[in-house]
Order: C-alpha cells, then structure tokens, then sequence
C-alpha cells in the first residue's frame, strides 16, 4: 500500500511558518522559534522522506508500492484567508517538487560532510516513472559542486546508457573536492540527461570543512594523556595520535594516574575496575586532574567512579541533532548547528544520553519517548566540577564516526584542549 509521507515525518507548519506539532519541532529544530529553522526542517524532511520512499521501490524486499505526500495544503501562506490574497508557496513546495518529478534522479547518500581535499563517493538512483510508459536512451549524469554564490567548483560526467520505464537504477559517481576550501554550505546538484535534453536535476546541500579544520596549538601536542578502557589500545590511541597528540599512556592502573595531566576513558571503558579505583580517581580530579569519558553503553554504565551521582543514561530513538545550550562555549569553537546534525554514514551522532539535563549540561538532545512530554530532553555532554578539577561526560559518537566525521575530530579536539587548558 501507498506510505503516507507527511504522517511519518509530522512537519505541518502553519501560517506563521511555525510546526504546531511541538514533538516534530523539538526533533527537527530544538528550541528555535525562528520560522525560518522551521520551514527550512519542513522542507528537508519532507523531500528526503519523499525521495527514500520512492528510491525504496528499488528494493524487493521494501514491498513499496508508492508514496502519497499526505497534508500538502501546508504547502502554502495563506491558505485559509478569503480576502483574496494569492496562495503563496513555502520553501516545502519546491523540494517536494523536486522529488515528485515523474523521471527522478536521487541522492542516495548521507555522507553530508565532507573534507576538502577528498574525493567524495556518491550512489545515485534513478528512477524512470515517465508519464507515457517509454524508456529513456542515451542518459548521462552530470554531477556539479557549486559554492554559496552558484561558482562551479568541481565537475565530473558518467555514461550510463538506457533506463527503463518502471526501473530504479543504482549508479556510483565520485567528485573531487578541492584543497584549499574554506569551510562553508556548498550544493551539489545532479543532472540527468537524454541525448542532449536534461529529463531531471536535483540538488542536496553538504558541508565541505578545510584541511586545518582539526588543529592543536603546538604546546598541547605534548600533554600528557592517559588512557583506560576496553579498547585503549586500539582505537581510542590511534585517534588521539590522529589528531596530534603524542605522549600517549595506557592506564592499566591508578597507583600513578597522578602523572597524566588528562585521562581520557574509551568507549564503554566504564567497569568494575573504575568502580573499586573511585578513591583515587576522585583524588586525583580533586587535586586539579581532568577526566573525559566518550561514548558508554548503557548495559556497562556505572556512575559510581564519580565523585557524586547522576541521571541514567536512555536510549535516544532520534539522535539525528543535538543542540548546543551555550553556542559560545570552548567546547563548541568551529562549531555550528549544522555541524551537530546528520553525521556521515547513518545520519546518527548519539544513541543514549543522561536522562535529565541540568546546570553542566552542554548539548542536549530531544527525544521521542512513550509517556515522556514531546519536549523531554536529554544531555549529551554533561560538565562535573569538583575540587580542582573537571570531568566531560561526552554521549556523542564521537569516537565512534571520528574516521569519518570531520565534526567529530572537532569535537574531541575542542574538549581535551579545553580541559587541558582550562583551570
């Protein structure tokens, strides 16, 4: 049966271009009353879902039959005044048009932030539901990368022959994205042509960040930091190399954490072991030692090594943005509210967090959850002061996406040089 889009996503804004729908909101922008974050969520939503209904067709075992973009009287200002005043069309009616086009071609990729200097690897479907039934012969793709001012950047071309009417059509295309680029909102359009007639063309928008994006002042190169966890000698010291710091210990012990000037605990590093050092964990952070814990899970959390205790952690069933409650934080430096939303590979950027924020939280979350309030959030990254010291509670998937999330990278960067720093 036809999926019912608009029901799925729940962006229906009114006349003011606000959501009156607060659970969509809150997921989509956060706390923003901007009409302008809201009408811009309504417009993204609306035709990805639209595109990955239709490019799920594709896909035998989807069952997909079709696609009704349900509720687009929403579409426009205006629509309920008699005094004659022309409908006018919201920023969702021309990206639903977009992706209604009867022969489509479609980004699929969630890769939205990339790095100049790499070569950026995309699928494209094409999907041929032309209004007469008719294949389409001789079709090339041309894929174009423009920045803010519609100057072309990079170009590629790719031949590939006839498409069949009803077929759904998987091709990969890779663009290089030049050195040297300056961090900013660049838009890469794909354009379908039949001989020498364009049948289709469509954009996204991605994140291009520059090669200095991740970079550490020279004296914090040095510092020394300790690391303990299940995988500390692995992936958490490769991606602390990584980025620049060298003078790397692995803490299989507490008798001389005083000798780090930071501790870094891995993924789901949390164990009983941390639990029965808390002493002298605690001394340490006491006497001016820093700690940061990346990423746990829920079924090895324990907030017993800390100093005092706090909210559990959830799972978060949407963990596509976290929004920053103070902007202008250290920790956040580079960083914007787009930087905190889609991380490459499957959108996500966190998948639990502490349950209530409070005065240390730093980034929060807003989730979906039976018998919780549509404006329920969750902390992200919750900040502990305690004698001389401080620890970073870090949910994000920062370890988890850093070899391909740039963001991420940045993110790390910014909380140890913060806490190496701060006093």
């Amino acid at each position: 049966a036809p999926q019912i889009q608009t029901e799925f996503a729940g962006v229906y804004t009114v006349d003011d271009g606000l959501f009156f729908q607060k659970g969509a909101a809150k997921l989509g922008v956060g706390t923003s009353s901007d009409p302008a974050d809201h009408l811009w969520y309504q417009a993204f939503a609306s035709k990805e879902l639209t595109e990955m209904m239709r490019r799920m067709r594709g896909n035998p075992a989807s069952q997909m039959a079709g696609v009704l973009t349900f509720g687009n009287e929403c579409w426009f200002f205006n629509l309920m005044r008699k005094d004659g005043d022309y409908l006018i069309p919201k920023p969702v009616f021309y990206e639903v048009t977009k992706a209604l086009q009867p022969i489509l071609i479609s980004f699929d990729c969630w890769d939205r932030h990339q790095a100049a200097g790499s070569d950026f690897d995309i699928n494209l479907v094409i999907i041929n539901d032309e209004a007469t039934g008719k294949d389409i012969d001789n079709c090339r793709v041309e894929l174009e990368l423009k920045d803010a001012y519609g100057r072309l950047v990079s170009r590629v071309m790719k031949f590939v022959g006839e498409v069949k009417y009803y077929d759904v059509k998987t091709i990969n295309m890779m663009i290089p994205i030049p050195a040297g680029m300056s961090k900013g909102a660049y838009t890469l359009e794909a354009i379908l042509l039949s001989d020498t007639r364009i049948v289709s063309r469509n954009d996204i928008k991605i994140t291009i960040y520059p090669t200095d994006y991740v970079s550490l002042a020279n004296q914090l190169a040095a510092s020394s930091i300790g690391v303990y966890g299940t995988d500390s000698n692995s992936g958490c010291v490769k991606l602390l190399k990584d980025i620049g710091f060298s003078k790397i210990t692995v803490i299989d012990n507490f008798d001389k954490i005083d000798k780090i000037k930071l501790l870094v605990i891995a993924p789901d590093g949390v164990d009983n072991n941390l639990v029965q050092n808390k002493e002298k964990l605690n001394s340490y952070v006491s006497k001016g030692g820093k700690v940061l814990s990346l990423e746990q899970s829920i079924k090895k959390w324990s907030d017993k090594w800390l100093p005092f205790g706090i909210p559990p952690l959830i799972k978060n069933e949407c963990g596509d943005n976290a929004e920053m409650v103070d902007v202008n934080h250290p920790v956040f430096s580079g960083i914007n509210a787009m930087d905190l939303r889609f991380w490459n590979s499957d959108t996500l950027i966190n998948k639990s967090c502490f349950k209530v924020c409070g005065p240390g939280t730093l980034a929060r979350v807003f989730y979906a959850r039976k018998k919780e309030p549509a404006d329920a959030t969750a902390s992200a990254i919750e900040h502990i002061r305690f004698g001389k010291g401080q620890i970073l509670l870090s949910q994000l998937l920062i370890a988890s996406k850093a070899e391909d999330e740039p963001v991420a990278r940045k993110l790390l960067a910014n909380m140890i040089t913060y806490l190496l720093l701060e006093k």
